[in-house]
């Protein structure tokens, strides 16, 4: 190779393509070398901006299970690479209101989803070349012919591509849950692009540029750069730019677990690990395994013997072992020499870490990089014996969740990050398809902020949004996204105007029978009935024509009116609550993407404070009245939900509510929740819930049951400043779970997120934007300051008066 250039110190290109092995394509899918190997090459997506694997742990025992299933005999060789690059992680699409493109810009340029580094797995399998070994005279003649050399190279390439693509299928057949796929030649309007030439691309030319088919040979197309060579690191020069790279080599691979090279592997550091291998006969191979398992069984290190799997190789059933050639090395790319030396010490450090012995090359550099072209044994220098238990031992992407990053809506909501660092994919929707999420938190856990932040992620889905609370948290958030923000304490909805259809038809009984107080105080079976008819006559009426008061005083059955006037009587004219479901027309989500509703006048804090009772033979009477009310609030949400039941399928909703359990009480009205669930699921919906634990751990001693909890999608769950006693039973949390929350402290921003059977910690860390935070969640002080600016600045535009707002936020915090 020395021959290739003068010294260390020149420049050399022209030669360069005769280090690069491959020369055509066979077919598709298939390489050529000059020497007459063939190649294919399986591809496994870790996380980027296109594609995702959904199942990614546990994937160095798969390949490893696909080549012991899938490859017999000696033939073939193996280039394992994993290219760790730098990629965009963020979606692009539009966000439609500004406050919520703000939000998300901030939350990018924060975290840095759009310059993030990203593994991806390259298994190579080369088949043997040709040799034509001659046996006899006859033989000797015959390869002195031309017409049968190529008749005979003929027949072999046609039978080594048909073995090596069953052998390259059956190993697809195995990692397909990972998302494997074969690389080939792929067509885009008139380009032809090999995608197996751009691996040799990337290693060489340390590019992601994409490979047009040429019509030369293979080698020469890429023979493009020029190669500087010094003492311990190559510089790779383009026409437009350079980069430099250094290499590592481990000494002799010992099994370490899929979490420490995972950790080695998340580190952020451009490079491209090689793992290069072959089988052997155990002959060439066991007389150094003896020596080794000598000094081993002396001094008595078993557990030497085990990571080195000299313990398999000497057991009982050693005969089944195949035996393997194997060389491991680590480029580390730079953009310029003293950010190469800083992530060089970097990744040998995390190296050194995990127990991994290695040098960095200096007198074996140059051939050790081109080492790393696949099928380029001429350079291998460093091949160590192992068994096969031992090979595939980069084949790791990632060991931690990721979530989905795709939902039934498109891209995955938001990207958080996790307690490790790494990306996490979040969406509404699990693996079914279904969105319920609930995050649960005490009083000052946090939950409007997260809650806000997480519907401002949803933006660029475009969804109609139906939002209700119990306090004015929220105004401001509601109002800088564009949304119409009601706080009315008559004529609040009117529940009956709907379609009659089986569906509405349920909807109205289950209505009547929330306000006539069904939940806590029983009708019975008569009454029931009577109800059931009063709910049905509600379609007999036009629906122009619908009222609740109304339709209750016209009603003349003697029976009717019993019932009307022990339980109805509210609802019209006089009653404590008339005129609430008596509103004229609905609002309209056509005209409205964002509607939200303020409860707040029906608050059971500020019921309690006005009408607790003075003496104790009034408490009875007063819970009974408290009761009321709770099931006035309950009808009105279910009133609510039922106005989004009519959009079009196809466009997606969500039920956002905000402090759930001081809206809903859920010793009589839990049902609500799966019952919301089911209704949004059917139309393309979400239900997003927040709940206040403590209101949750309050009904323990009653021994109430949560069986809701099972069936919540997603959940998140925030530490408590004072305590998280009891979340564990009431939120079903398994121990692991539960001593992890305890563990997490909430001044941390961090919190577990429960989806698909796996927990996470992740966080939501804004802390450096104090002003965001506060149109997230206001406070009277937030709202007198809006309230300022509106007055000032007559017909402001919804940006420009978020604008002044946050521009007075972050200057009066700072």
């Amino acid at each position: 190779m020395s021959a290739a250039k003068k010294s260390d110190n020149n420049f050399y290109n022209t030669s360069s393509k005769d280090f690069i092995p491959v020369a055509c394509h066979y077919d598709q899918n298939t390489l050529i070398t000059k020497n007459g190997e063939l190649l294919q090459t399986i591809q496994i997506n870790g996380i980027n901006s296109e594609k995702i694997s959904k199942n990614l742990f546990n994937l160095r025992e798969v390949v490893r299970e696909s080549i012991s299933s899938s490859v017999h005999g000696s033939k073939y060789a193996f280039w394992i690479h994993t290219i760790r690059r730098k990629t965009n992680l963020d979606d692009n699409a539009d966000y439609y209101n500004d406050f919520a493109a703000n939000i998300h810009d901030i939350w990018r340029r924060k975290n840095y989803w759009h310059d993030k580094f990203v593994n991806r797995l390259y298994i190579t399998i080369v088949h043997a070349a040709p040799t034509l070994k001659l046996k006899n005279f006859n033989s000797l003649i015959n390869s002195l012919s031309t017409k049968a050399i190529t008749s005979f190279q003929d027949k072999f390439f046609t039978q080594a591509v048909v073995e090596l693509t069953e052998t390259v299928d059956s190993m697809l057949g195995v990692l397909d849950n990972y998302g494997a796929q074969k690389l080939g030649i792929r067509i885009e309007g008139n380009e032809c692009f090999s995608d197996m030439m751009f691996l040799y691309r990337r290693i060489m030319q340390l590019n992601e540029d994409a490979c047009e088919l040429p019509i030369t040979d293979i080698s020469s197309a890429l023979a493009s750069h020029q190669y500087a060579v010094g003492s311990d690191k190559i510089e790779v020069i383009g026409a437009d730019n350079k980069k430099f790279a250094a290499i590592m080599s481990i000494k002799e691979y010992q099994e370490v677990s899929a979490e420490a090279l995972d950790r080695f592997l998340q580190i952020p550091v451009e490079m491209i690990a090689t793992e290069v291998f072959y089988f052997v006969n155990k002959k060439e191979v066991v007389k150094i395994f003896e020596d080794q398992n000598y000094i081993l069984n002396v001094s008595d290190d078993q557990e030497l013997k085990s990571l080195k799997g000299i313990d398999k190789i000497f057991n009982e059933e050693s005969e089944n072992i195949r035996f393997c050639h194997q060389q491991i090395s680590f480029m580390v790319i730079g953009e310029d020499l003293k950010a190469l030396d800083k992530q060089v010490a970097q990744a040998s450090a995390a190296l050194s870490e995990i127990g991994i012995v290695h040098v960095r090359e200096d007198i074996n550099l140059e051939k050790t990089f081109w080492a790393q072209l696949p099928a380029n044994f001429s350079y291998l220098a460093r091949m160590k014996p192992t068994i096969i238990d031992n090979t595939a031992a980069l084949a790791s992407l990632h060991n931690f969740p990721t979530g989905h990053q795709y939902n039934p809506w498109g891209r995955a909501l938001t990207l958080l990050r996790t307690e490790k660092g790494t990306p996490y994919f979040m969406n509404f929707h699990d693996k079914t398809g279904k969105g319920t999420t609930c995050i649960f938190g005490d009083k000052k856990s946090g939950r409007t902020t997260l809650f806000n932040f997480l519907l401002s992620e949803a933006d660029k889905y475009q969804p109609c949004i139906l939002y209700i609370t119990d306090d004015k948290d929220s105004e401001i958030y509601i109002k800088a996204r564009g949304g119409k923000w009601i706080e009315d304490q008559k004529n609040i909805i009117n529940p009956l105007l709907c379609a009659d259809t089986p569906r509405n038809r349920e909807y109205i009984f289950e209505f009547f029978k929330i306000i006539s107080r069904h939940y806590f105080d029983p009708l019975s079976e008569d009454e029931l009935e009577q109800l059931r008819a009063i709910s049905d006559n509600v379609f007999s009426t036009a629906i122009n024509k619908r009222q609740l008061s109304t339709m209750l005083k016209k009603k003349k059955n003697a029976s009717y009116q019993e019932l009307i006037k022990s339980r109805l009587n509210l609802f019209m004219a006089g009653g404590m609550y008339f005129d609430i479901f008596d509103k004229e027309e609905n609002i309209n989500f056509n005209e409205e993407k964002i509607i939200a509703y303020n409860l707040e006048f029906l608050d059971d804090e500020l019921y309690t404070t006005n009408n607790y009772p003075k003496e104790k033979k009034y408490i009875e009477q007063f819970e009974y009245d408290l009761n009321t009310m709770r099931a006035v609030k309950a009808g009105i949400v279910l009133a609510m939900q039922n106005l989004i039941m009519p959009i079009d399928e196809t466009e997606p909703k969500i039920l956002a509510m905000d402090n759930f359990t001081e809206i809903v009480n859920l010793k009589y009205y839990q049902y609500l929740i799966p019952y919301f669930s089911e209704k949004m699921h059917e139309i393309n919906g979400v239900s997003f819930f927040s709940i206040n634990v403590d209101k949750m751990t309050e009904l323990i001693k009653d021994n109430f049951s949560f069986d809701w909890v099972d069936q919540i999608n997603t959940s998140f769950i925030l530490p408590s400043e004072v305590s998280v006693k009891n979340y564990n039973k009431v939120l079903r949390m398994e121990p692991p779970e539960f001593k992890k929350l305890s563990s997490i402290s909430s001044e941390l921003n961090l919190f577990l997120i429960r989806q698909d059977q796996k927990t996470i910690a992740s966080e939501l860390s804004i802390g450096g934007h104090l002003g965001l935070i506060k149109i997230l969640c206001s406070s009277d002080i937030e709202r007198s300051m809006y309230e300022e600016i509106i007055a000032e600045e007559e017909n402001t535009k919804t940006a420009d008066w978020v604008k002044i707002l946050y521009d007075k936020l972050e200057n009066i915090i700072s």
